[in-house]
């Protein structure tokens, strides 16, 4: 028969008319199968933005994770610091209690313990240990003084917080003298304020160029498929038609990718709580080392990826 138009176009295209069309499910699939169709056409480019991605969610989830577990040993060290309130030898139990549970009461207090005379010479003597001889006939008249001990939540460790409640604390009725570790305190809030400060732009840099590295590895796939999205767009392809496919294919491969990087420091994770488990010294720092929390992981995987 008579062609008509260059190529015969215009005869395939009547023809096309009658055929069936897909519905939205065929549609959704035939997208998935043509962007696995492009990863095992080019497996080295697929294998590469694989092992690209993954090496970009390893160390994006080991710096959360060393921070994740840097911030809970220091939370553990801050435990350790107390504010110490002197109660009165005067003070009547009454006004005790109610000076114990005044402090129970405030948010910024974790833990709240009451020491008494005789236990305050206690717990003396075991510190002396082998000296405790020493205080041998203080029972009778023992000069220690009962006391509350304070440990505040993590985030009340500033030594303004320290200072504010000391003065607040001296205010109430029956308490002799307050006291804490102003050195200790000063030096912990400087540590976490710089800590914090490293962490964000270590963060942000290691970001930054997980950003810049996924980006040219998809970059580099959608080059190496420049002629097949030329020819696409030439036969009168839409934008959706064509960019489907690649989008499917960058979600497969970043799960893909982040699965791989994850279950890597996993096992390097694992290996490391082993050989820690045989070092005394290292493992009196780091006591219970924690993978990443849940919402953390989720967290990476929501985390907004580059667009071209």
């Amino acid at each position: 028969g008579e062609v008509h138009g260059p190529y015969g176009l215009e005869e395939l295209w009547q023809a096309s008319i009658d055929l069936p069309r897909l519905s939205r499910w065929g549609r959704s699939w035939q997208v998935i199968f043509r962007a696995l169709g492009s990863m095992l056409i080019s497996p080295f480019t697929s294998l590469l933005a694989v092992l690209t991605i993954g090496a970009a969610m390893f160390l994006t989830a080991l710096l959360l994770l060393l921070a994740f577990n840097l911030h809970g040993l220091i939370s553990d060290a801050g435990t350790k610091l107390t504010l110490s309130i002197y109660i009165k030898d005067s003070a009547v139990e009454q006004e005790r209690l109610t000076l114990l549970e005044a402090v129970r009461g405030l948010p910024e207090t974790a833990q709240a313990r009451y020491i008494s005379k005789d236990q305050a010479l206690r717990e003396f003597r075991e510190a002396l240990g082998e000296q405790a001889m020493l205080t041998e006939g203080l029972e009778a008249d023992n000069p220690l003084p009962a006391s509350i001990e304070v440990v505040l939540r993590g985030e009340y460790l500033d030594n303004k917080d320290f200072e504010r409640l000391s003065k607040g604390f001296s205010a109430l009725r029956g308490v002799e003298e307050v006291h804490y570790n102003q050195g200790l305190v000063g030096q912990m809030a400087e540590l976490l304020l710089f800590l914090r400060k490293v962490g964000f732009w270590a963060g942000a840099l290691m970001l930054l160029t997980a950003g810049f590295i996924v980006a040219n590895t998809i970059r580099l796939m959608l080059y190496s498929r420049r002629d097949e999205i030329a020819i696409m767009r030439m036969v009168g392809a839409t934008s959706g038609f064509v960019m489907s496919p690649c989008l499917i294919e960058g979600m497969i491969l970043g799960l893909l990718g982040s699965v791989l990087g994850l279950c890597v420091l996993n096992l390097a994770f694992s290996t490391f709580c082993d050989t820690l488990a045989g070092l005394a010294l290292v493992r009196g720092l780091f006591s219970n080392p924690l993978f990443l929390p849940w919402y953390m992981i989720c967290l990476l995987y929501t985390s907004p990826s580059p667009r071209d």
